[in-house]
């Protein structure tokens, strides 16, 4: 793809065929070098480690390979518990490799480190990444990317706390070691970042400041690991390493933490995540897709007829009518779509790695859930005298109809209105942001006429 000026948005379609075939040539170029300068940076860096190192990196990893397993329990748990409404399908948020890979940067020498990420990183691709790869059609380099990252990271830590005269075993009862672990943790911020911005900046062809700094939560949770991790390495080098044991309940918390907050996102009327939650979390998807060069699509959900339920059968009829919808669209969505309730009987579904025919063939399957619904049974009505469930679906994605969720939602609730005016059991998928009056109705579960 070729460069785009900096005062200029890359195009709708330029954007399209990034999704669609992958990385550009310089963004590829980038991660080449970034790998090779990661190899270089070992393979030329000192290599003697103690048996006590190697022992001590054995631990880091089993402790790790440990919360892994744990995180992926709890994700299931957490699954059932709120009907698959997970705002990500990212278990590596509940799991804290920074805690491992900067403590092993601070104990270990450069290679061993290296090997210590290469263990944890490959461990995720087998267990988590690779079962999900399908689903997501994301390119395999992300994560082997990341790791690269987090040892060059790790090396600009490691050489700092040396340059730095940190002695992790010192014991000296001052400010200098918190102020120079502090440094260091600095120095890894600034190295992993400015690796991951170069990526997404020659992936993009522009880099969003919204992108790197607005989930404030997300890089609070790194820096919280970090410091922990530093933790841990002064626990480990000290006199009574075992000490580093009552971090357990600490790092349990953690984890914990993510799921109580994320639960704690919920609607509790519809069992959905609330208008405020959804938005965060198909943001974080938004965010996650411009990393990774895939798609995302945005679903607005609107019952048709709905107000005649309330008026004939009463507001209580309505209600357990809503509860059945939102009982049942999770098993509609794929595993991974964000699913939320915004006001009253509408709906929103954020759909990570989704195009247009992912999008299509996902409001054919909502509407069917929809349609199936017995509504003879919830308002206590012979079958023949029971009313038919239908809805509207509209549909937007990133990144031909907008570079925001704000502005897909918009460009969905657009396409949600033409589907209305179309008839009942209608989907309206938008085209491009250049023909903003122009939408393909492609799909219709009703004889009307557009």
């Amino acid at each position: 793809m070729s460069a785009v000026p900096t005062e200029q948005e890359p195009s709708a379609e330029s954007r399209r065929r990034l999704v669609m075939l992958g990385l550009p040539g310089p963004a590829l170029t980038y991660v080449v070098t970034v790998e090779v300068v990661a190899l270089a940076a070992v393979a030329t860096a000192p290599a003697a480690a103690t048996r006590t190192q190697l022992g001590l990196a054995a631990l880091l990893v089993l402790a790790c390979l440990i919360q892994h397993e744990a995180a992926l329990s709890a994700e299931r748990g957490y699954r059932r518990a709120t009907i698959k409404r997970e705002k990500s399908n990212d278990t590596g948020h509940l799991v804290t490799n920074s805690i491992y890979t900067f403590a092993a940067a601070l104990l270990f020498p450069p290679w061993l480190m290296a090997a210590t990420v290469a263990v944890i990183y490959g461990y995720r691709i087998l267990r988590i990444d690779r079962p999900r790869m399908p689903r997501e059609r994301g390119p395999v380099y992300r994560t082997t990317f990341t790791a690269t990252t987090v040892v060059l990271a790790g090396i600009a830590a490691h050489y700092t706390a040396r340059g730095l005269g940190l002695d992790l075993a010192d014991g000296a009862p001052t400010l200098v070691p918190v102020v120079a672990a502090l440094v260091t943790i600095a120095a890894y911020t600034v190295v992993q970042a400015g690796l991951i911005a170069g990526m997404v900046l020659l992936a993009a062809g522009r880099l969003a400041a919204r992108d790197m700094i607005t989930d404030v939560r997300q890089h609070g949770f790194e820096l919280s690991q970090l410091s922990i991790g530093a933790t841990v390495a002064f626990l480990l080098a000290s006199p009574s390493p075992w000490l580093a044991l009552l971090l357990v309940p600490t790092l349990w918390l953690l984890m914990r933490s993510v799921l109580v907050s994320d639960v704690g996102m919920a609607d509790r009327d519809a069992g959905l995540l609330s208008p405020g939650a959804w938005h965060r979390a198909a943001t974080a998807e938004l965010q996650r897709a411009r990393r990774r060069s895939t798609g995302l699509g945005v679903l607005a959900v609107d019952l048709d007829g709905f107000r005649r339920i309330n008026d004939a059968w009463g507001v209580r009829a309505g209600d357990r009518v809503l509860d059945e919808v939102a009982r049942v669209l999770p098993t509609a969505v794929r595993d991974g779509d964000v699913l939320g309730r915004m006001h009253g009987e509408e709906f929103v579904v954020a759909a990570p790695a989704a195009d247009g025919a992912d999008l299509a063939a996902l409001a054919e399957r909502v509407l069917a859930t929809i349609a199936a619904i017995d509504l003879a049974a919830i308002l206590s009505l012979e079958r023949e005298d029971a009313p038919e469930l239908t809805a509207c679906i509209g549909a937007a994605g990133w990144p031909d109809n907008g570079d925001s969720i704000d502005v897909l939602l918009t460009r969905a609730d657009d396409q949600l209105h033409e589907a209305k005016l179309s008839g009942t059991g209608v989907v309206s998928v938008a085209t491009t942001t250049a023909t903003s009056e122009a939408a393909a109705v492609v799909a219709r579960r009703t004889g009307a006429s557009p």
